[in-house]
């Protein structure tokens, strides 16, 4: 009896992901919902990490004041399940960047990882593309929003001038580059990288 509860323990996290995709994961809040120990639901998100229900992507913080160096994001493979539009926008490009990232890995491009960068002041850029352990190209997900985010300016300034800036939009055919930033649409960028 005691592992059909552990499955239907398992069942209820699942259920809880969706709404915890692009945030920070903490597994202590989840850990207080379904009532089970912190050890059980980090092994419990490994498993359906390996089963490709999900995956998590750590934060960059060198060159970063005040960094964050723990904290991890939760995106779904699925994001259909994300019921949140923005978030579900988010989780596809998230998608989309990790298998172009593991792309470039497998085919010898060089050494390549997906990251998110945070300060603690809250100052967030959603990915950061790290390429050979130096931080290549920082992505901001705006479904909507074609104004460019001040947290790309001042993140892309911590991190260096050759690191590039890049605002994804949900609308079609946008390009527009405003200062160091380029807003353009995801889908436009997303289909270069693949």
């Amino acid at each position: 009896m005691t592992q059909i509860r552990q499955v239907s323990l398992v069942e209820h996290l699942a259920l809880l992901l969706p709404e915890k995709v692009g945030s920070l994961l903490s597994l202590n809040s989840i850990r207080e919902e379904i009532q089970v120990a912190h050890d059980t639901v980090s092994q419990w998100v490994e498993i359906l990490e390996r089963l490709y229900y999900c995956f998590r992507i750590r934060p960059y913080h060198k060159k970063i004041s005040r960094g964050l160096k723990k904290e991890q994001k939760l995106y779904l493979w699925n994001w259909a399940e994300v019921k949140d539009s923005p978030s579900r926008f988010e989780n596809m490009v998230a998608s989309h960047l990790l298998k172009s990232v593991q792309l470039w890995n497998d085919l010898g491009f060089g050494s390549f990882e997906l990251c998110y960068v945070r300060n603690k002041e809250k100052v967030e850029v959603d990915f950061l593309i790290v390429r050979d352990t130096k931080p290549w190209v920082l992505i901001e997900v705006k479904e909507t929003d074609t104004s460019p985010s001040s947290s790309l300016k001042i993140l892309g300034e911590q991190l260096g001038g050759e690191v590039e800036r890049l605002q994804l939009v949900r609308h079609h055919d946008f390009d527009q580059v405003v200062g160091a930033t380029r807003v353009v649409s995801a889908s436009r960028v997303l289909a270069s990288i693949s």
